[in-house]
């Protein structure tokens, strides 16, 4: 591919250096070793974050009460990193309660992609879960990571169930 577009979860913000320095070197390093040091994709690395205080109020009327579709929010300036390119992102509406926003950190845009285009890209992601009839808070394959490691020692030879069935 020309592009590798990578979603990372789980980093915290001390943490960014040590991912760029490590991880992003060695995406790189699995490109050279598997199609040759000739092969240089563009690599756009985003760090995706849950559990974060930030609350926004979306605007405009749910698509339950007839509005249509939700267009989410996306707030890139005022509460954002001043020299970070950032971005806090609610693409649906909740369906109880206040929605919580996913913060949105590029470690790396080797394609210097815009923040529309990323952003834009980022929230058509939310909507194509599998599992899900509504759009969900963050891009659909960082869900299916999650589920994939939850389910990962299952499927290992050493397994036993430990509820002893």
């Amino acid at each position: 591919p020309k592009r590798i577009i990578f979603f990372r979860d789980g980093v915290a913000h001390n943490q960014f250096e040590e991912v760029t320095r490590q991880e992003i070197a060695q995406i790189r390093r699995a490109a050279d070793a598997i199609c040759g040091e000739a092969y240089k994709p563009q690599l756009i690395f985003i760090v995706t974050q849950m559990r974060t205080k930030a609350r926004f109020a979306i605007q405009g009327v749910a698509p339950s009460k007839g509005g249509g579709k939700g267009g989410g929010t996306v707030v890139d300036r005022d509460v954002t990193g001043k020299d970070a390119f950032d971005w806090y992102m609610v693409p649906h509406h909740a369906l109880q309660g206040t929605a919580r926003a996913s913060h949105y950190h590029v470690l790396s845009n080797d394609a210097k992609l815009s923040a529309d285009k990323l952003q834009r890209f980022t929230f058509d992601l939310c909507h194509v879960y599998g599992r899900a009839t509504k759009i969900v808070s963050r891009p659909a394959h960082v869900y299916y990571a999650h589920l994939a490691a939850f389910n990962g020692p299952f499927y290992s030879s050493d397994f036993r169930d430990t509820a002893g069935t």
